[in-house]
């Protein structure tokens, strides 16, 4: 049962990984449902155009998870912080519930699967035959 069920999920999000559109879209449709998400659950920390930027920063680093391995782990000047780490500071010193937008970052990671079937998609339409 559960076979037919990844299966029907594959077919649905990638066309059995034949099609470079459909997980492209599907990112698109994660990345504007989690920045949607994320202002919701900062709403009293930050103005509206500081919580727009800190969802839309925070939303592409959780659908691409290579990139935000990459942001965290870049070498910076000693003591510098970034604008998403103060902005991220400055929500945690809100009282803002830190392990709710951890948990809507993980459950977008899970999400940024749609990526490997993009490449996935992608390395089959490009095959040599």
């Amino acid at each position: 049962m559960s076979g037919l069920l990844f299966n029907t999920m594959y077919w649905w999000l990638s066309d059995f990984g034949q099609s470079y559109v459909r997980p492209l879209v599907w990112l698109g449709v994660s990345f504007l449902t989690f920045a949607a998400a994320c202002p919701y659950l900062i709403r009293s920390a930050l103005t509206l155009t500081d919580r727009l930027w800190f969802a839309a920063d925070f939303s592409f680093r959780n659908m691409l998870p290579l990139f935000g391995s990459l942001f965290r782990f870049a070498p910076a000047p000693k003591d510098h912080l970034s604008w998403y780490q103060k902005t991220y500071d400055r929500i945690g010193d809100a009282g803002v519930d830190i392990d709710r937008l951890i948990s809507l970052g993980i459950v977008q990671n899970l999400i940024g699967v749609l990526l490997f079937l993009f490449l996935l998609a992608l390395r089959n339409k490009f095959r040599l035959k």
